[in-house]
């Protein structure tokens, strides 16, 4: 039976005596201080990290890989750069103790392309399904700049701030998508269950029926009958908007119209702003040029509109 484990948040004490803070997982906080011990540092402090972070959905591109995993993997990544570990043996020690099984596999494959020749960039860059571009645009920056621990941090300081904003917008359309949905249910419900029952007593009672209600029975009676249709009709539609919402030629008739729905469109317009400037000023912070990162960043906004301006401003 495997131990559950926690993330927690940690500072410690180099063999130079510099102040190194990241965030691990283990099972409890001696474990955790046991297994620094084991990497050189002098542990300081040890606290178990926001649990919010615990509950962060995976990237629909991601093959599995999440954005906490990326983050963690980035902040374990950069503690040991920094404390003198080879790039080999780091990545060694990050795909023994990833616990995500698909990043760890590709950890490995990365370890092998590195002990081969390759940069680590561009070890990164064989698996897209994995490391973003923006994560190994910056890498490439951080090898040729000779600061690869630095933005290394960077990196998991900005996919924490994508874990924080998801969890915002989570938090705002929870509550309007409940009450929609409970509505739509006790409508339907109205109609198939309800209706009928006053509809047969109207008619035992005989008389003309006012327009309103009329209608009424006339939605209730077709809904009874298209209801299968319906419900068949939407799976299937289920199925090909996951298969297709994707496509350019799809993406520029929704995602403009997007920014324009009553009530959630300012909330689309302001994430994809955010996420497009946070993106930017992390790319720019860590040396990649400012066309290159205009290219990166309008595909990270996740919507068309502000990508095709990110590429306006480029050329």
């Amino acid at each position: 039976m495997s131990t559950a484990t926690k993330t927690f948040e940690y500072s410690v004490r180099d063999r130079k005596g510099k102040l190194v803070n990241g965030k691990l997982d283990a099972p409890t906080e001696a474990a955790l201080a046991q297994k620094l011990r084991g990497m050189g540092y002098a542990p300081i402090s040890i606290r178990e990290a926001n649990a919010g972070m615990n509950r962060e959905i995976s990237l629909p591109f991601g093959g599995g890989v999440g954005l906490k995993d990326l983050a963690v993997m980035s902040r374990q990544f950069a503690t040991m750069i920094n404390s003198g570990l080879s790039l080999l043996r780091a990545l060694a020690i990050l795909s023994e103790q990833t616990e995500n099984a698909k990043l760890a596999k590709t950890l490995g494959e990365v370890r092998g392309s590195v002990e081969a020749g390759q940069s680590l960039s561009t070890a990164m860059a064989h698996h897209p399904e994995v490391f973003p571009p923006l994560l190994v645009n910056m890498t490439r920056a951080g090898e040729v700049g000779g600061f690869l621990d630095s933005v290394l941090l960077q990196i998991a300081a900005n996919y924490e701030a994508e874990v924080k904003l998801r969890s915002k917008i989570k938090s705002a359309m929870t509550y309007p998508t409940v009450v929609f949905a409970i509505a739509v249910i006790a409508v339907i419900g109205m109609l198939l269950f309800i209706v009928p029952i006053f509809a047969k007593m109207f008619k035992d009672l005989g008389g003309e029926l006012p327009a309103p209600t009329k209608v009424l029975v006339f939605m209730s009676s077709a809904l009874r009958v298209s209801a299968p249709v319906i419900l068949v009709c939407g799976i299937i539609w289920a199925v090909v908007w996951s298969r297709i919402k994707d496509q350019e030629r799809v993406r520029r008739v929704v995602d403009p119209m997007k920014l324009r729905v009553p009530v959630f469109g300012p909330l689309f317009q302001k994430v994809a702003i955010s996420r497009f400037t946070r993106n930017l000023g992390t790319m720019l912070q860590s040396g990649v040029p400012i066309l290159q990162s205009l290219e990166i960043v309008g595909d990270t906004s996740g919507n068309i509109v502000i990508r095709d301006a990110s590429k306006a401003i480029e050329e």
